[in-house]
């Protein structure tokens, strides 16, 4: 466990290597920052920044054939989006709430 690293998880972390490696970096970063605006739609700087990588990730696929991560992508977008949306109702239940009182 905390010698030396067993073959089987040398051969996993290679595979998981190669993987990330034929996938755009954009694609990788979308779906990343998706996933970080959920838990706190408060900020909304992840789910902005997912949306924006997420696009530039699918014009990089447009433009390099060889490289992978459309769907990678599109959760990314899919994923920022929701949660600018819930920041939306959020802010706004917020601000139509005080007007109201």
């Amino acid at each position: 466990m905390l010698g030396r690293e067993s073959e089987r998880k040398k051969q996993r972390s290679d595979r998981f290597r190669f993987w990330c490696q034929e996938r755009s970096r954009y694609a990788l970063a979308s779906v990343l920052l998706g996933m970080l605006s959920l838990p706190d739609v408060a900020i909304v700087i992840p789910g902005i920044a997912a949306v924006v990588t997420g696009a530039l990730g699918l014009r990089e696929l447009k433009q390099k054939p060889g490289v992978k991560g459309k769907n990678l992508c599109l959760a990314g977008i899919v994923l920022g989006s929701i949660s600018l949306l819930v920041a939306i109702v959020i802010y706004s239940s917020r601000f139509w709430y005080h007007a109201e009182t």
